[in-house]
């Protein structure tokens, strides 16, 4: 494409409507280099309706609108290294399989009882056996809890020394 041809294609800034390009209202000659000698008139905004006039029939919006506010707060970012990142996520795991199996023995040992009482007919010799089953899957389940609620307070205590270690 020459600098002549240039000149007389139409500029794409200058939109009139969807899918319709006017040519430059004022066409300048290049003068060199592809460069125009004059500024390009500025970009009027395409409107709806002749000559950008409002649409008298348009109407309000009626209901509830939701007006935005942007708010702004100051956030502390804590430096983390990858071994403490590492142990932090071990202790949440062992806390979260501690709680688990917890909650399965307790499930047992309500489950255990349950059934006992509901059954008749049994030898005695087998309510003893599953009533001790009952209190050790009790016992156990306790036991799991508080050692699940240790490992949340050792990543608690973790947590606390990372920001104790950080300055602002």
């Amino acid at each position: 494409m020459n600098l002549q041809n240039q000149a007389t294609m139409p500029d794409p800034r200058h939109v009139q409507g969807v899918g319709n390009i006017a040519p430059p209202a004022n066409p300048m000659p290049p003068t060199g280099a592809g460069s125009f000698a004059q500024a390009q008139p500025p970009l009027t905004p395409v409107t709806a309706g002749s000559a950008g006039t409002p649409n008298p029939k348009a109407r309000k919006p009626k209901g509830s609108t939701i007006q935005q506010v942007h708010g702004q707060r100051t956030v502390k970012q804590y430096p983390i290294q990858e071994p403490e990142l590492e142990d932090l996520f071990k202790t949440g795991v062992a806390a979260t399989i501690l709680f688990s199996a917890s909650a399965w023995l307790g499930n047992a040992f309500v489950s255990i009882l349950v059934t006992l009482s509901l059954t008749t007919g049994l030898p005695d010799k087998i309510i003893s056996l599953w009533s001790i089953i009952s209190m050790v899957s009790a016992i156990l389940a306790v036991i799991l809890f508080v050692i699940g609620l240790f490992f949340v307070y050792n990543g608690k205590n973790k947590i606390t020394a990372i920001k104790k270690d950080t300055t602002f």
